[in-house]
C-alpha cells in the first residue's frame, strides 16, 4: 500500500455554458488552426498549510 499526499498550490478552471457549443470551438479550431473559445476562465491560488 502506497499513500500519496497532493497539495495543490495552484489551479485553472474553465466553465462553459453548453458542451455541445464547446465541442463546435474544439472541432472549429482544428478546422481553421485556430483557439477554441473555452469560455470563462479563472485561476485559484490555494492558502499554504500551517
Amino acid at each position: 500500500m502506497r499513500l500519496v499526499k497532493f497539495t495543490p498550490l495552484h489551479a485553472e478552471v474553465w466553465a462553459t455554458e453548453k458542451t455541445v457549443g464547446y465541442l463546435y470551438e474544439i472541432a472549429k479550431a482544428n478546422l481553421t488552426d485556430d483557439t477554441p473559445d473555452g469560455g470563462e476562465h479563472g485561476h485559484v491560488t490555494f492558502a499554504a498549510a500551517a
